[in-house]
């Protein structure tokens, strides 16, 4: 619903059932997986190694820290994708062969805590100290008449998160990354020597 709101039709994705498998040809595995095994190797092939891990990486180098991820060594991959799927679900709950392997050894503060992310405070910036950047691009005719949003519906989204109505955060970051990418591009693209004519 909201996509439909928010994009111009011709920037909605198709809804064919063949569309994500066209995208992610090496992120998903062939027909007849089930929906846990799919899940499991498109966030192992697309989303750790495209996403969460970069990230880990960059920011633990820029601030001098060693990481690794001990849990990430292949052989072991390999080992947890030949599990059968029934096994690694436990009354709705993952990991529960790493907690009955190793659960012993944590105390029970840690083994029944919540997972926990690495967010950013985007929901407290976008009303405070990035307010006013926010509005500047994603109100900005620049970006308005690039033709891909409904500006109403933009200005919504923004005015709904500075009501504290509903975090639409999430959103918005998607759509302010869009904008400064579409600048950082154009300025590249400027910066360009021309290429003669006679060597086309």
């Amino acid at each position: 619903m909201l996509r439909r709101e928010l994009l111009n039709p011709e920037w909605m994705l198709p809804a064919d059932a063949g569309f994500l498998a066209r995208a992610f040809p090496d992120c998903l595995l062939p027909n007849g997986a089930d929906a846990l095994s799919q899940a499991l190797y498109f966030e192992a092939t697309a989303k750790l190694t495209g996403d969460m891990l970069v990230k880990v990486d960059r920011m633990s180098m820029a601030n001098s820290l060693e990481v690794r991820c001990p849990l990430l060594d292949h052989v072991l991959a390999e080992l947890a994708a030949s599990i059968p799927t029934a096994w690694k679900m436990r009354n709705g709950q993952g990991k529960a062969i790493l907690i009955d392997a190793i659960g012993d050894r944590l105390p029970p503060a840690l083994r029944q805590r919540k997972k926990m992310g690495f967010g950013v405070p985007l929901s407290h910036w976008f009303r405070g100290p990035l307010r006013d950047f926010l509005r500047d691009h994603l109100l900005s005719r620049q970006f308005t008449e690039r033709g891909i949003v409904s500006p109403v519906f933009v200005r919504h989204l923004i005015e709904e998160h500075e009501s504290k109505r509903r975090d639409n955060s999430d959103h918005l970051w998607a759509l302010l990354m869009l904008e400064l990418w579409f600048l950082n591009w154009a300025s590249a693209v400027s910066e360009m020597p021309a290429v003669p004519a006679h060597s086309i």
